[in-house]
């Protein structure tokens, strides 16, 4: 990863956490707003039936109520209480109205019930008995067969303070079931936020990459383009003068052959390894025209193997899977690629361990060449600049060689990517698809 996208993921970074703050912000306040609209709703619903428990307390008359027998129905007192609650009910929007006795026995209840223990809001009884003890009590809301209300327990007390009835009022709490699903949606409106935020960042991420390695490979096209008429032109006005300097050398050194002198074949080595930088530069900015063929992979082993030197290729070994693979690709140009990477693994061990190269099918049908060597390793830092021309942690390097194996694979179409663990070991892997012959 280049510094520029470094940069750009830096920005990238606090966009991302601002948004998800932000949607975890307005979330919290939506959850916020919920909770107080059902706090609103239950002191409200409270309120409400607090108001009409006062009311029904108002028009009790001691005297009647205790002539009211538990299970009699047909009293004046018993009709005329009745009658009175099923105003209440409706004028309230009430679900339940039930007079109890101290002793928790039902004397008048709209609708009719006729055991107390039937009647969901005793589920709670600790509320009944603060209200036996001259205390009101709300339940809260509770739900019953998927009905969901609060209940209030209001004391009953006659002038002189005495306990003489219970008060119990029911109403509906249905729209408590509409704020639940309400946060719930809510809930699930905000899990969605978040993984399209995430989402979002995951992708605006891979476009920035992919338009800053597009922008990365135009400015390297143009270098190299560059290069190639630079190299062109060096190549052009050096070719002769070194020419020149060579057969100039073998003329002095025939004419002083009786004296050994080593600028004899200093001056030729010189000579060679300026070539070998022309024909390097060439190589760098030349886009070659490929020769697709299929060919099996020992071929390309042998040919490797060929080019080695002797000392060298009992270091190198080669490794394939059992069952034959054959290939469409240029192998010429993969030969060198390959050829580069083996001889960069070779120089970098200098223990003189053996260089492991492999050849293998990937599950995407593509053919998968890895170099492995056991030296020296690549520090981390140095391993986003290793494939930039002119890059080289050699004393007597050029840096072009790993440069010139990029650049062959990706005429290849295929990739080049490098694992190393410094002091342990380096892997060069070269990815390629098949081409069309």
């Amino acid at each position: 990863m280049n510094s520029t996208l470094r940069d750009r993921r830096k920005l990238l970074i606090p966009f991302f956490w601002f948004g998800f703050a932000l949607v975890f912000i307005l979330n919290i306040f939506v959850w916020l707003y919920i909770d107080q609209v059902e706090r609103a709703f239950r002191s409200e619903l409270e309120n409400k039936l607090s108001a009409a428990g006062r009311l029904i307390t108002r028009l009790l008359d001691d005297t009647e109520i205790s002539s009211i027998i538990p299970g009699e129905k047909t009293s004046i007192e018993y009709l005329y209480y009745r009658q009175l609650f099923e105003e209440i009910v409706t004028e309230n929007n009430l679900q339940n109205i039930i007079l109890f006795s101290p002793a928790k026995e039902i004397l008048v209840s709209v609708p009719d019930i006729s055991d107390a223990i039937s009647s969901p809001s005793l589920i709670r009884n600790e509320n009944f008995e603060k209200a036996v003890n001259g205390k009101f009590s709300a339940s809260g809301i509770q739900e019953f067969s998927g009905e969901q209300f609060m209940t209030v327990f209001i004391p009953v007390l006659n002038i002189d303070g005495f306990m003489t009835a219970v008060v119990l009022l029911e109403a509906p709490a249905n729209y408590f079931s509409v704020l639940s699903k309400l946060r719930n949606r809510v809930l699930l409106f905000s899990a969605i936020n978040f993984v399209l935020l995430a989402l979002f960042a995951f992708f605006l991420y891979k476009i920035m990459k992919r338009t800053i390695e597009y922008q990365t490979q135009i400015k390297d096209e143009e270098h190299l383009v560059q290069l190639g008429t630079m190299a062109a032109t060096v190549a052009h006005e050096l070719r002769n003068p070194l020419n020149i300097i060579e057969g100039t050398n073998d003329i002095i050194r025939k004419k002083y052959s009786d004296k050994k002198d080593e600028i004899f074949t200093f001056i030729p080595d010189e000579v060679e390894r300026l070539s070998k930088l022309i024909d390097n530069f060439l190589h760098l900015a030349r886009m070659p025209v490929l020769k697709p063929e299929e060919r099996d992979i020992d071929t390309i082993i042998s040919r490797l193997k060929l080019s080695i030197s002797e000392k060298d290729a009992e270091r190198v070994q080669f490794h394939k899977p059992d069952k034959p693979i054959t290939f469409i690709t240029d192998f010429d140009l993969l030969q060198q690629a390959l050829l580069n990477l083996i001889i960069n693994a070779l120089q970098s061990d200098k223990k003189g361990d053996s260089v492991q190269v492999f050849f293998d099918r990937t599950p995407k049908n593509h053919l998968m060449c890895k170099v492995e060597d056991t030296g020296s390793g690549i520090k981390p830092e140095l391993q986003d600049r290793i494939f930039k021309p002119f890059f080289t942690t050699k004393e007597s390097g050029t840096g072009l060689g790993l440069a010139i194996t990029k650049r062959l694979v990706q005429n290849l179409g295929g990739d080049l990517t490098l694992e190393s663990q410094p002091g342990k070991k380096t892997v060069f892997t070269i990815s390629l698809r098949e081409l069309k012959s």
